[in-house]
């Protein structure tokens, strides 16, 4: 089960907690709305949906940019503390996409104010991909129970004392329009949990 966070005065809900079953660990989801986008607020390029299947009254589907970028800030307090943990960019793939195809996206995760491991993400990879960026080791996006996809961005270690961790996915390899990704949000849960 899970509680969403809403705040006073604002109608969307940012967030969403629920407990790991086997160890009683918080996890965490921040919404697409709580997430900077370049472009997030312009409708020629980014548009707001309800989605029936989502735990938010809105997510962000792509309609078509260059500059494809976001991130976010999640406070640390409200995770378990001495706890490793993973994020994880949940999203779906609208039928009719382009731009994506063996495109590496950077993502990366960590504490604010230090040096963020980076990674890549693949929306759509064919089997050339491997060709293509044979130094490049691609995080592996899985089909979730509950429909989405979900692509590790990285993993962290909560200490106690932890203030926030930022996260960032970014393309930094082509200036390609792309469209036809829709973006729930970055789920934070202990590592090795689903």
């Amino acid at each position: 089960m899970w509680v969403t966070r809403v705040f006073p005065g604002v109608k969307e809900r940012f967030d969403s907690f629920w407990l790991e079953k086997g160890s009683g660990k918080k996890c965490v989801m921040l919404a697409a709305r709580a997430l900077w986008i370049t472009w997030g607020s312009s409708p020629e390029y980014w548009q707001w949906i309800s989605m029936p299947e989502s735990r938010f009254e809105e997510v962000a589907e792509l309609r078509n940019v260059c500059a494809f970028e976001m991130g976010g800030t999640m406070n640390t307090q409200v995770m378990s503390p001495g706890t490793h943990y993973s994020a994880y960019f949940v999203y779906k793939k609208r039928n009719r996409r382009h731009g994506f195809r063996d495109l590496p996206i950077q993502v990366g995760v960590g504490f604010k104010g230090q040096d963020m491991p980076k990674n890549f993400i693949c929306f759509d990879v064919s089997n050339d991909v491997n060709k293509q960026w044979p130094r490049k080791e691609l995080m592996k996006s899985e089909k979730r129970e509950d429909g989405w996809i979900e692509a590790e961005i990285g993993d962290f270690f909560n200490e106690e004392g932890c203030d926030e961790i930022e996260v960032s996915i970014v393309d930094i390899t082509s200036g390609n329009w792309k469209c036809g990704v829709i973006i729930q949000g970055i789920e934070f849960r202990p590592r090795d949990c689903r």
